[in-house]
């Protein structure tokens, strides 16, 4: 008999309590009814709808194993179970791999002396698991994978993960559609945090080593540089061309959550802003194919945090990345934004898609294109370097594509082709990204119409 302690809830829709349970406890007590809908044998016309859960993600489950094996691991929400619940014969339910038990002993709640506890007996019912399927299976990974690969691993680090108390709401007695009823609720009724915000919050965590930084810290540096500071190398650029401002053209532009903005407003007529989710994704574009796996890789406790401990295949700036050059990867974003400001964002109107969150998506996928077909044979990434490669920008006749594209990936793919078409960078068909526009002939027929002259570019 296992017993823990737990607080009893009441709320609107019934009692639960409240607990918590070693995460090698757990593992052997609960199963997943999984959302399943088959033909009605009386009616094939109808079909029959049973179990709760959604379809189990094996690449959310290793996310999660990385995850719960880093020194960064924590799982505050709580995994919600309906104890006593009968599992039906032709469920085929699994625990650990062996068919689980169709009859077992009932889970119980006591009270003694003010206190309450959840009573597990020996060959219990096994719970049904409502909601947090893929951090109770990310757990039992991570004790496979160290168990498969002794001396691996710390010693402490299997007895620490078997040890993890995870928080549980317990009900009791749930028919199947009640369980559903809450697993809809929890799930229809979330709403995500926004991204620029949670990247705000890493302001404190910016203090640590740079050679800890994950991907998103390092782009968040990046951003909140490119946001606020005054570059002499950009200021002087800004004074050749002839431009109005004395500041980056990013500073200001970049939107905090907050809505308050850093330092002064952009100077000018042309005043739009970008939020800092959309420019921080594009910077991790550059050298991470995926900043979440990178980032648990890193924390994960055989790794010990270090960027060089991670994958050398990746974007074209993932070396840079590895072995921490983020000055490089910084003046690389920063010299081609300023260009592309003064030969792209300067010509065009305020409610320009090229400046929306397409735009700039789009200007970072034809900078990752950039440095995929040069870096490897140049390393320049001077002012100088993207004045040149950029010029032929110039030729696309800006007074006919502020409407181009539209808020959404055919929009991005959109000025994305427009880029490369005008940089020769796409010369056939096959070079084009993406479908042929509404009522477009062919790639070529519909781009060319915002080219004032191509001449010999292409």
């Amino acid at each position: 008999m296992l017993e823990v302690k737990a607080q009893r809830v009441q709320q609107p829709f019934g009692e639960f309590y409240l607990a918590t349970i070693k995460a090698q406890d757990l593992i052997g007590m609960v199963y997943v009814d999984r959302f399943r809908a088959m033909i009605n044998e009386n009616n094939p016309a109808y079909y029959d709808i049973e179990g709760v859960q959604r379809r189990y993600s094996r690449a959310r489950q290793k996310l999660i194993a990385s995850y719960v094996r880093s020194d960064q691991a924590a799982l505050p929400g709580t995994i919600i179970l309906s104890a006593n619940t009968p599992i039906l014969s032709h469920n085929h339910i699994k625990i650990n791999g062996q068919d689980a038990p169709i009859e077992g002993n009932r889970w119980s709640a006591s009270e003694i002396n003010g206190e309450i506890y959840i009573n597990i007996p020996n060959n219990p019912i096994p719970a049904s698991i409502i909601d947090g399927q893929h951090r109770v299976y990310g757990i039992m990974s991570a004790i496979s994978e160290i168990e498969s690969k002794p001396g691996l691993y710390d010693d402490d680090l299997l007895e620490s993960l078997k040890n993890t108390d995870l928080p549980c709401s317990i009900y009791f007695d749930l028919p199947p559609e009640l369980q559903a009823y809450i697993f809809a609720t929890i799930n229809f009724n979330q709403k995500s945090v926004d991204k620029s915000l949670a990247y705000e919050l890493f302001n404190v965590s910016l203090e640590e080593e740079r050679s800890t930084w994950s991907p998103d810290k390092l782009a968040i540096w990046i951003s909140r540089r490119l946001n606020s500071k005054s570059d002499p190398t950009i200021d002087n650029y800004n004074r050749k061309v002839g431009a109005t401002y004395n500041n980056h053209p990013l500073k200001g532009r970049i939107k905090i959550a907050s809505q308050v903005l850093i330092d002064s407003e952009p100077q000018g007529e042309k005043n739009w802003k970008i939020s800092t989710a959309t420019f921080v994704n594009g910077i991790m574009s550059l050298y991470s194919n995926s900043p979440q796996r990178d980032r648990y890789a890193m924390y994960d406790k055989i790794t010990s945090g270090n960027r060089l401990s991670l994958s050398p295949d990746g974007p074209p700036l993932r070396q840079q990345y590895r072995f921490s050059q983020d000055e490089s990867i910084y003046l690389a974003v920063s010299h081609y934004f300023a260009v592309l400001d003064e030969i792209v964002w300067s010509k065009v109107n305020k409610g320009s898609f090229l400046v929306k969150t397409v735009g700039i998506m789009a200007s970072f996928a034809l900078l990752k294109r950039i440095f995929e077909r040069d870096l490897a044979k140049d390393q320049d990434i001077s002012m100088d370097y993207f004045v040149r490669i950029l010029e032929p920008l110039r030729k696309i006749n800006f007074s006919l594509v502020d409407d181009l594209g539209e808020a959404s990936g055919t929009g991005r793919t959109q000025i994305l082709n427009l880029f490369l078409y005008a940089m020769g960078m796409a010369k056939t068909e096959e070079d084009f990204i993406g479908k042929l526009p509404p009522y477009a002939d062919n790639h070529i027929a519909f781009y060319s119409k915002y080219i004032k002259d191509l001449g010999d570019s292409v």
